[in-house]
């Protein structure tokens, strides 16, 4: 399965980090052991820096590739709570009911704290709970509407038109989660990738 630019770069990023934190963990154990010095293997500390480099690199192409291939469905998603690729089947709605805007809400399923499932509210309203890699349509009616996550902090503020389709992000800020409206260019690429809650 192709991914997405947007995965790909937190992809990136992630394997980015592990590169450079992972061969950093021997020289902190051995410091807190109380060794000191060079590696028995290492000759001075530019031979030193040489192995850090090479290690941090191959670090992070095999830590980019394991994430591309468990983002890519095959079987690991499934040990993680992820929904597998034949479970990923966004259907969209074939029609708004007059009188109405539809909303979907979704949370991407590449994400971080993926077993987190923070509730959606709508005005006062509790419409869903979002897991990762599921989407949740919902019917509103025109007019103002304001999205927040339970115990998010701020709220998104949606200006719904009868007839039309909006979509919005759930995402991991911080401590809490919180709502993004998106284009239907973004929201389409990436909802596809969602099962339907509940």
């Amino acid at each position: 399965m192709r991914l997405d630019k947007r995965t790909e770069r937190k992809i990136t990023k992630m394997a980015l980090w592990i590169g450079i934190l992972l061969p950093i963990l021997p020289g902190i154990l051995a410091m807190l052991i109380g060794y000191g010095g060079l590696p028995p293997t290492a000759k001075d500390w530019s031979q030193l820096l040489l192995y850090y480099l090479g290690f941090a690199f191959a670090m992070f192409v095999v830590a980019r590739w394991i994430l591309q291939w468990i983002c890519s469905g095959f079987r690991l998603d499934a040990l993680i709570g992820l929904p597998t690729i034949a479970e990923r089947k966004f259907v969209e709605e074939a029609e708004v009911p007059p009188g109405r805007g539809l909303i979907y809400f979704y949370r991407p399923w590449v994400n971080f704290r993926i077993a987190a499932a923070p509730v959606l509210y709508v005005d006062k309203e509790r419409i869903a709970v979002i897991r990762a890699g599921t989407y949740c349509p919902y019917f509103s009616s025109p007019g103002g509407r304001a999205i927040y996550v339970w115990k998010s902090p701020a709220s998104l503020a949606l200006d719904v038109i009868a007839g039309q389709r909006y979509y919005v992000q759930i995402l991991p800020e911080g401590l809490h989660f919180v709502a993004r409206s998106v284009s239907a260019k973004e929201g389409l690429a990436e909802i596809r990738y969602c099962k339907k809650t509940g």
